[in-house]
């Protein structure tokens, strides 16, 4: 993961503000705040916690602990163009039932279920503390630009997870 070191973000690009959130995530794992790291989903009342309506971009990281010490690994990239970050991340967070025959909003989860292929152990994954949301608002994006956004970030993050619907 290529660290990104800058006192003022407003200059960065949406991709290096992507990366600083998730290096943040691994610097401060305690952090709580959607703003300033990547955070866990924590559901209540069946509504993602914090997270903005306005549309943008996300990745969904998962820390994990290798000579004892942290460090991220993007699973998925995503947009949010019409619902916004709140409601498109519900999609992917809210549900209990990961299992495709049940469950199709998300291609995220189904990719998980896919590799897991164990419901409870795909909620667990999801709704754990090392499994993060870096999230970046772009109020009053274009689909366009965003898809555009997206497919940059994918080539920078390389997520595992991203696929193409078939």
């Amino acid at each position: 993961m290529v660290q990104i070191r800058r006192s003022n973000l407003s200059a960065a690009s949406h991709v290096e503000r992507l990366i600083f959130l998730i290096d943040e995530s691994v610097k401060n794992p305690e952090e709580r705040d959607w703003t300033k790291a990547a955070v866990p989903y924590k559901p209540t009342n069946q509504e993602v916690v914090g997270f903005t309506n306005d549309v943008g971009i996300y990745a969904i990281v998962r820390l994990f602990r290798s000579h004892e010490k942290l460090h991220p690994r993007v699973l998925y990239v995503g947009i949010s163009h019409t619902q916004g970050l709140k409601g498109r991340l519900s999609n992917h967070f809210r549900n209990k039932r990961s299992n495709p025959d049940f469950y199709d909003g998300s291609r995220f989860v189904n990719a998980i279920w896919e590799i897991i292929q164990d419901e409870d152990m795909v909620f667990r994954v999801l709704n754990n503390d090392d499994t993060r949301i870096a999230a970046l608002p772009i109020p009053k994006a274009s689909k366009g630009y965003l898809e555009s956004l997206e497919r940059l970030a994918v080539q920078t993050l390389r997520p595992l997870l991203n696929v193409e619907k078939q």
